[in-house]
């Protein structure tokens, strides 16, 4: 995109300093300036989505219905968050599950 076409860019959107002159050079001139109008009012986020689960430790032995073996079964806290900048804001769906440690089946405690 043409330096120019960055300024009318920004200027349509309302992005840039109040001046109106963005941090250009004494001069006015260069590509400083019109990067400077443009990336001036813009901000970002970090966010995330997903599933996490906590090991709450061993869990009973069972018989797993996938694989069929006898075993000691984990105790684990599943849940889906929502994080903004790494830190978590909400969660939801939570709910208790034992996990057969041979097939990774997962069954409601």
């Amino acid at each position: 995109m043409p330096p120019g076409k960055l300024v009318r860019f920004a200027e349509q959107w309302g992005i840039g300093c109040r001046t109106g002159q963005g941090h250009a050079r004494p001069s006015g001139r260069g590509p400083y300036r019109e990067s400077a109008a443009l990336y001036a009012g813009l901000m970002f986020f970090i966010f995330g989505f997903g599933t996490k689960r906590r090991n709450l430790g061993p869990g009973g032995t069972r018989s797993c219905p996938r694989c069929h073996n006898t075993t000691q079964w984990t105790r684990v806290r599943e849940f889906k968050q929502f994080t903004v900048f790494f830190v978590p804001v909400a969660r939801w769906q939570r709910r208790s599950l034992e996990v057969c440690g041979i097939c990774g089946t997962a069954v409601e405690a």
